[in-house]
């Protein structure tokens, strides 16, 4: 675990790596919770916030970008539908327009 602090492998938290290193922490199941463990060469016991506000970026940065991925996606449907209506609008316009000028065409003396 590089530097031996608990945050795990490119700061993805405890028990993220190959399992060669000298940590074992309780990883909690929700962000309020705090985590527990032991960490180090030493195999000092940890606990406390600075872990926990590791563990709590570990729990939120996948959720964040699931969501980010999700909002992605719905914007681009917006922009699909929004894109199909204007379409439609204009199509409806145009078929408007035409029969306008077909029937003006009929009103005139042939």
């Amino acid at each position: 675990m590089p530097g031996f602090d608990g945050t795990g492998p490119r700061g993805r938290g405890p028990m993220t790596g190959g399992g060669r290193g000298f940590c074992v922490l309780r990883a909690p199941s929700k962000p309020d919770e705090s985590v527990t463990g032991f960490a180090g060469l030493s195999g000092r016991p940890v606990s406390g916030c600075r872990l926990r506000a590791a563990m709590e970026l570990a729990w939120l940065r996948p959720r964040a970008e699931r969501l980010q991925t999700v909002l992605g996606a719905m914007g681009g449907r917006i922009g699909h539908r929004e894109a199909f209506l204007a379409a439609a609008t204009l199509q409806d316009a145009l078929d408007h327009y035409m029969r306008k000028e077909r029937e003006r065409e009929d009103q005139q003396p042939a």
